[in-house]
C-alpha cells in the first residue's frame, strides 16, 4: 500500500511541476512587446536594409518594406489586435495554400503573439503577430537563417 502511495505522489508531483513549467513556458512566449514602425525602420536600416511605407488601399493598416538583394520584410502596424489577427490570419492561410507533402510547417499562438512558420521545396514563410503589429517574408529557402535571425534580433 504504501509503495502504491509513493508512486501516485511520484505522478502527481511530475505532473505539477510539469504544469508549472508549461505556465511559465506560455507566460514568456505570451509576453511579448510589439515594436514600432520607426523601430522597425530604424533596426533594418542599421543591418543595410532600405525601407519605406508601402501605400496600402487600407487606412486601418500601415505597411512597411524593407529590402535588400532579394529578401523583402514586411512589418504591418494595424489600428486594432483584431484586424491584426485578421491580417496575421490571411498571410498565414495564403501560406498554407503552398504547403507540399515535404513541407515543415510550426504554429504557435498565445494570448497577443501567433507565429506560423512553413519550408517547403522552394520557399522559407513567416508570418508573427504581437499585438497589433504583423511581420512576415517569404524567401528562397536558402535564405531561412538570415529571416530567422531577423525576426530573432526585432523579438518576433
Amino acid at each position: 500500500m504504501k509503495k502504491g502511495l509513493k508512486i501516485i505522489l511520484s505522478i502527481v508531483l511530475l505532473i505539477v511541476i510539469f504544469i508549472i513549467i508549461l505556465s511559465i513556458f506560455f507566460s514568456i512566449k505570451g509576453n511579448k512587446k510589439s515594436i514600432t514602425e520607426e523601430k522597425f525602420i530604424s533596426e533594418m536600416t542599421n543591418i543595410g536594409y532600405t525601407s519605406s511605407k508601402v501605400t496600402t488601399s487600407s487606412t486601418v493598416i500601415d505597411t512597411y518594406l524593407a529590402e535588400k538583394d532579394n529578401l523583402k520584410i514586411y512589418f504591418n502596424v494595424a489600428s486594432s489586435e483584431q484586424l491584426a489577427t485578421n491580417n496575421f490570419n490571411i498571410i498565414k492561410s495564403k501560406y498554407e495554400n503552398l504547403k507540399v507533402e515535404s513541407s515543415a510547417e510550426t504554429s504557435v499562438s498565445i494570448n497577443s503573439y501567433s507565429k506560423y512558420t512553413l519550408l517547403n521545396n522552394e520557399y522559407y514563410m513567416v508570418v508573427t503577430r504581437i499585438g497589433n503589429t504583423v511581420m512576415y517574408a517569404q524567401v528562397d529557402k536558402q535564405e531561412k537563417d538570415i529571416v530567422k535571425d531577423i525576426f530573432k534580433q526585432l523579438g518576433y
